[in-house]
């Protein structure tokens, strides 16, 4: 008859035992008092003595910790011995016992306030972090990391670095994203590691394929792990969130990269500092330089010898003439003409529609007031 053969109690002080090594083998005969295996405890290295006569089965791995209680073997009684019954006993013990330490686990888990801040900013499951005792904010954050690798790992790339693309992370879940992926996609050069929104319903989701993986903030401890290697912003309209982001990050060393659409038209003696986005059909003419983390849409022209600042955003069809020169932090909306040499102050505004002919003094907002005159149709005018 078949029987187990558990751990035993060898120091009152230890829960577990390593199993070094087996003396015996699978099917070897063994003499009741023979040894059959070697573990080890917190104190000293014992010998386990069979507690049968009979053929071995070993049940657990050399190297493994077990618990005491467990079992370690069967014997039996010959060699061709069912013990099917025994190793269904042996699994329900586990599983059983599985359930009751997860369950103590789950009772008995506490963690720190900024754990749990961390663990909600990052949508971390605090309940599914292993720890034997209190849950602090270093392991969460090695669950967020643990991921980050997960999220970034690419298994040709990793393992063949030459000639790579540059890896850019967006900042930004927003339409802006949208568009940023779009000259991306068309422009060699780039890879996109994944997108950052400080919105956590985003957190998960996809854009174009690519993943929102956590809030802004994250990026630099994705920098620190060299997980990517550029920046871009994708949103446009708050400009002073758009200038603290790209400040932010660049005291840490971060690179930001200019992502310009292939179908940008840049002339000679063009100077182009970095973060800025330029989308379609836009130009930039000769001898003019542009600062950095600029936002220009579709079809903004930069006429030559034309001086803009940083942190700028342009809706689309901003036309300016020669030697006009903008400012930091200027928001300017949809179809806007710009006469030559005009200078337009730090932090203004220059809504839709707008004319200048003259200069702007910085903290100005422009309007350019239009009549309209809308009547009814007199369908009459088209008939006979």
């Amino acid at each position: 008859m078949a029987i187990l053969q558990r751990v035993p109690m060898v120091n009152p002080n230890d829960n577990h035992v390593c199993l070094i090594e087996w003396v015996k083998s699978l099917d070897d005969y063994v003499q009741k008092g023979d040894i059959i295996a070697v573990i080890e405890t917190s104190k000293a290295v014992f010998d386990i003595e069979a507690e049968s006569s009979g053929y071995l089965v070993p049940l657990v791995e050399a190297g493994e910790n077990s618990k005491i209680g467990k079992a370690l073997a069967v014997i039996k009684d010959t060699r061709d011995e069912d013990y099917s019954e025994l190793l269904a006993m042996v699994r329900n013990e586990s599983e059983q016992a599985e359930t009751v330490s997860n369950n103590q686990q789950l009772k008995e888990k506490k963690w720190t306030k900024k754990a749990e801040i961390l663990a909600n900013k990052y949508q971390v499951d605090l309940n599914g972090i292993v720890s034997d005792g209190l849950i602090r904010e270093e392991d969460v954050m090695a669950i967020i990391e643990k991921r980050n690798k997960e999220n970034f790992e690419d298994l040709v790339e990793d393992a063949y670095p030459g000639n790579l693309s540059q890896k850019m992370l967006i900042l930004g879940g927003g339409r802006g994203a949208v568009q940023v992926i779009d000259v991306i996609l068309r422009k060699p050069g780039f890879k996109i590691m994944g997108i950052l929104d400080d919105d956590q319903s985003l957190v998960g989701k996809y854009i174009l394929g690519y993943k929102i993986l956590g809030p802004i903030e994250q990026a630099l401890k994705l920098w620190e792990n060299k997980l990517f290697d550029a920046l871009v912003i994708s949103f446009s309209n708050d400009l002073e969130r758009r200038a603290q982001t790209y400040e932010k990050f660049t005291k840490h060393g971060i690179p930001f990269a200019n992502i310009i659409d292939p179908g940008v038209s840049i002339h000679t003696n063009v100077t182009i500092g970095e973060g800025n986005v330029i989308m379609p059909f836009s130009r930039i003419g000769s001898c003019s330089i542009i600062g950095n983390n600029n936002f220009l849409s579709a079809y903004v022209n930069i006429e030559h010898h034309n001086s803009l600042g940083s942190h700028c955003t342009f809706g689309p069809g901003v036309l300016t003439s020669g030697r006009v020169n903008i400012g930091d932090k200027v928001k300017f909306g949809t179809g806007i003409f710009i006469e030559p040499g005009v200078h337009i102050g730090d932090e203004s505004i220059v809504a839709s529609g707008s004319v200048l002919t003259i200069d702007v003094p910085p903290r100005t907002l422009v309007k350019t007031i239009i009549s309209h005159k809308m009547r009814v149709r007199d369908d009459k005018i088209n008939k006979g």
